[in-house]
């Protein structure tokens, strides 16, 4: 089964194929940033670059229905901004990071789908 599920996407534009091209353009560039922040913050234990990162990337994941992914990352943000269960991140990080790489392949893929 996929990670991804645009049907949130498709209900929020009236399934505007332009809108949602770009969103997922915006998405497979945007979010690997994102997740290069979150791993280089739990490196340096800049828990602020990790929070920031974190809260970037909710409304992206929601979109595509990557609502695990979204509850992990609202953990993460939780964790950063408190100063808690700090030993938990770099599973979570690393779980997120998985995630979206899958949903980035998934989303490319779509991409391709649509311009062929």
């Amino acid at each position: 089964a996929k990670l991804t599920n645009l049907t949130f996407l498709n209900e929020m534009s009236g399934g505007n194929a332009d809108f949602i091209r770009e969103f997922l353009n915006l998405f497979v560039t945007n979010i690997p940033a994102s997740v290069t922040d979150l791993e280089d913050g739990l490196q340096q234990k800049d828990w602020e670059k990790v929070r920031q990162a974190a809260h970037k990337m909710k409304p992206s994941l929601n979109y595509v229905g990557l609502k695990e992914t979204y509850e992990d990352v609202m953990a993460i943000e939780k964790n950063a901004k408190e100063l808690i269960n700090l030993d938990d991140m770099p599973t979570l990080i690393k779980k997120v990071s998985d995630q979206c790489a899958v949903a980035c392949i998934e989303l490319e893929n779509e991409l391709k789908q649509e311009e062929a």
